[in-house]
């Protein structure tokens, strides 16, 4: 018979990249008591997001060929680390935006691991063909394996699980004290990024480059804001290959008018810059950065049908339709723009229940081993 004194849960979810669901993980796994609970992390890229800061946190990184190079490698090493390991874990904590392959579930099954969580990230299909029929496939094998089911937004869950399912929503909470609007912060990173200009119209963007945020769109969208607001800039910051949209902006002739930030860790402190947040992603479930960029007092635009309702905690989130052009997009961002003046919106965040702090005090009893 196990017994668990501290408690190690086995998570997947990790990339080598800052994402929405790497932050999620990151967030929870800093707030949480390592004195009774503990993360192991497996990752299929090298080297793992934060693996040093896991590493002095007391975690361990299980870094694996991914399936795509190597199915055959991929679950042979899956099969070891539960081979070896399984027998240390009381639950394992499956993150993922589709059902695309359940292996660690069916292992975790096989090796026994008591609590098999699976915890949807994602609204919509976000992949190939293929990738759709695996997704129908095991959304009706998860049961089988996976004894809890997590998700983001309802929306999440409605993608992920049959409508009797009882679902855990787990929101993504973030440090409300890091994103609360912050005067001297704004000033500071403005001339840091050399905005000198306090007149300066700065539009946001924050994601990985990759067809899911819709970086072209927001390149149109844009354009159309500087032809009615030629003092503007445009801030994108996220990991990925970004040569194509470097591309796109330099036949746009808007050089001198874009900056390629890259991966940020001090995203609190660009939003703070910000005078627009701007997402227009073709999918997603409840992304975190729209939370964050509510937290800073930001105007906040995205799309009616792509990003859950639920996301909207304060009167600075704006829904656009998808269908609407990008200049109809540039006219109502500046004009819901002007008519918000910024303030400290963390309260209401932390109200809404986004806030890391006090939603990491109900995070171990939801894994119940």
């Amino acid at each position: 018979m196990r017994r668990y004194l501290l408690k190690r849960i086995l998570v997947f979810g990790l990339s080598h990249e800052k994402g929405g669901m790497e932050a999620l993980i990151m967030n929870y796994y800093r707030a949480l008591d390592k004195n009774n609970i503990q993360f192991d992390f497996v990752t299929y890229n090298y080297p793992p997001y934060c693996e040093q800061e896991i590493d002095a946190l007391g975690g361990r990184c299980f870094v694996i060929p991914g399936r795509h190079k190597s199915y055959l490698a991929n679950k042979l090493a899956l099969n070891s680390i539960f081979k070896l390991h399984a027998g240390e874990y009381c639950a394992i904590w499956y993150n993922c935006c589709m059902a695309i392959d359940i292996t660690a579930l069916i292992m975790a099954r096989r090796f026994k691991i008591p609590v098999r969580i699976i915890h949807s990230h994602n609204s919509q299909a976000m992949l190939g063909k293929v990738s759709k029929i695996l997704h129908t496939v095991n959304k009706k094998n998860i049961y089988r394996y996976a004894n809890k089911f997590w998700a983001c937004s309802q929306n999440a869950a409605d993608f992920m699980f049959d409508k009797n399912t009882e679902v855990t929503i787990v929101n993504n909470a973030i440090d409300t004290t890091l994103y609360k609007y912050d005067e001297p912060i704004r000033k500071e990173t403005r001339i840091l990024l050399g905005i000198n200009d306090p007149n300066t119209f700065v539009c946001g963007h924050v994601g990985r480059f990759h067809f899911q945020k819709n970086h072209p769109f927001l390149i149109e969208i844009f354009a159309q804001i500087l032809k009615n607001q030629p003092n503007s800039i445009l801030l994108l910051a996220g990991a990925g290959d970004d040569s194509n949209i470097r591309k796109l902006v330099e036949e746009k002739n808007l050089s001198q008018k874009v900056q390629f930030l890259g991966q940020r860790d001090d995203v609190e402190k660009v939003m703070q810059a910000m005078d627009a947040f701007i997402l227009p992603s073709l999918f997603e479930g409840l992304p975190f950065v729209i939370i964050e960029a509510q937290c800073a007092g930001l105007p906040t635009f995205t799309g009616t049908e792509v990003v859950s309702k639920d996301a909207k905690l304060t009167p600075n989130l704006h829904f656009i339709s998808m269908e609407k052009s990008a200049e109809e997009w540039a006219k109502e961002i500046i004009l819901q723009s002007k008519n918000i003046k910024r303030t400290d919106l963390s309260e209401i965040i932390r109200q809404a229940g986004f806030d890391i702090n006090t939603e990491v005090m109900k995070f171990p009893s939801l894994f119940n081993c």
